[in-house]
């Protein structure tokens, strides 16, 4: 599928939707399928670019980035002319805590009936229940997770940044068997994505990483 059939196909669903809440009455269209003026494509692109533009400033509202940290930005960056990027590192840690031995009892019950007679003839009905237990080692491990989610100017990320959003949880993880640790004793994800803006332009940049 070429990239134009591919959009047209995700507009095309897109209007479906769209029809069931604007009701009869409205009928939404390719710009393409309607009769227009020469001028109204430029409105249509100024509406469409304040729509994404809206749309990356309320997302990235939400990851932390109010109005007082992009003045603070806008500063760093010499008025925009520099270029900035947001980016978000994780780190995680899993630490050895404690080892213990226990005992678990079996799922599988079994029940002996015996009878004992009495000298005078009475009979005596006895029920000697048993479970089969196995002895479990369980290790316990202390797990570490941080993040932050930062923007930095230029192109060094220690240096000129501003913190947006940070969280630091532990958690802990019980196994059983063998000493080994469940997860990486340490490890890091950096760069998953950037955003980036030069110049009062506004651009959005995706970085992958094979570790991740």
């Amino acid at each position: 599928m070429d990239p134009e059939e591919y959009v047209r196909v995700r507009v095309d669903s897109a209007l479906e939707e769209v029809k069931k809440i604007l009701g009869e009455t409205r009928n939404p269209k390719f710009a393409a399928d309607v009769d227009h003026k020469y001028d109204d494509k430029y409105c249509l692109v100024e509406v469409l670019t304040n729509l994404a533009l809206a749309a990356d400033l309320n997302a990235l509202e939400r990851m932390g980035f109010d109005e007082r940290k992009l003045v603070e930005l806008i500063k760093m960056s010499d008025g925009g002319n520099r270029s900035v990027t947001l980016r978000f590192d994780a780190k995680e840690s899993c630490a050895f805590v404690k080892e213990q031995t226990v005992q678990v009892d079996g799922s599988t019950q079994r029940i002996l009936e015996v009878e004992e007679k009495e000298p005078d003839g009475a009979i005596l009905a006895h029920k000697l229940k048993s479970r089969v237990s196995t002895t479990v080692k369980k290790c316990w491990w202390k797990v570490d997770v941080k993040y932050i989610i930062f923007a930095f100017i230029g192109n060094d990320p220690e240096a000129n940044n501003v913190r947006l959003k940070s969280r630091t949880s532990t958690c802990e993880l019980v196994a059983t068997g063998s000493k080994t640790s469940p997860l990486p004793s340490s490890s890091s994800r950096s760069a998953d994505q950037a955003y980036v803006a030069r110049g009062g332009n506004i651009s959005v940049q995706f970085f992958h990483r094979s570790c991740m």
